[in-house]
């Protein structure tokens, strides 16, 4: 099995030292690539430019049977994944957990009336009270991976984080995202059930199939990784017997 994994959060830049990002550390990927990997699996690791790494991992390069790739905004994941699949027509299986940007920043204002493309070199002044940051919206990556991988017959797992403590809220989401028809297998997490910093525990998760029914309830990352590859080994067995 080789398995395309992508992990950590974007960076979006406002200047040459400021930028929008979200609270992805990558440590559920990088502990996912490793597990892949023990088990025989040929990973390649798309991981955000901060992102945690398996053991002393350097990034751009590769560390066993995992290659590493970083990427830093929106369009770089979204440009590197194009090519990884095109170049790449031996991954059977992506697993998309890396924290997009759903806004990237295209302009800033200032009550000056001054407006500047947002990523310019060098820093904005910080003497104004107030700007104003103009955000352009992202498309849905998970959405367009089949499509980058030329219509083959990947295995494609999402991820969806939710922060509410209504379940129905948490239900309507993940069931909205299965009805897309976009994944073979979907895991969902609230971040009232993840530890902060927890290496592992304190880590609940749900894993679905594609027509929405529930197959496990996971509580650590440990068990997240077992459940997950048992998973999408079922189901390679049944699409290709």
């Amino acid at each position: 099995m080789k398995v395309l994994i992508t992990s950590g959060g974007t960076e979006e830049p406002l200047d040459g030292v400021r930028y929008i990002t979200n609270f992805s550390t990558g440590r559920t990927g990088a502990g996912l690539a490793a597990y892949l990997a023990a088990k025989g699996s040929d990973v390649v690791l798309l991981h955000g430019y901060h992102a945690v790494l398996p053991r002393t991992a350097t990034p751009g390069t590769t560390y066993g049977d995992i290659t590493l790739i970083p990427y830093r905004t929106f369009s770089d994941l979204d440009k590197r994944l194009q090519d990884i699949l095109k170049n790449d027509q031996t991954i059977d299986t992506v697993i998309h957990l890396a924290a997009v940007s759903d806004y990237s920043p295209e302009s800033i204002e200032t009550p000056d009336g001054k407006s500047v493309p947002a990523g310019v070199q060098g820093k904005l002044s910080s003497e104004s009270e107030t700007m104003i940051v103009r955000l352009r919206r992202n498309h849905k990556i998970l959405k367009r991976i089949r499509e980058y991988a030329c219509g083959g017959g990947i295995i494609l797992v999402g991820f969806k984080l939710t922060n509410t403590t209504d379940p129905d809220e948490q239900n309507q989401a993940v069931q909205a995202l299965l009805h897309s028809g976009i994944c073979d297998l979907l895991v969902h997490n609230d971040l009232g059930e993840i530890g902060a910093g927890a290496e592992d525990f304190h880590h609940a998760a749900s894993i679905y199939d594609a027509d929405g029914n529930l197959l496990s309830h996971t509580k650590t990352k440990q068990q997240l990784f077992q459940q997950l590859y048992t998973h999408i080994c079922q189901l390679k067995r049944r699409l290709h017997p």
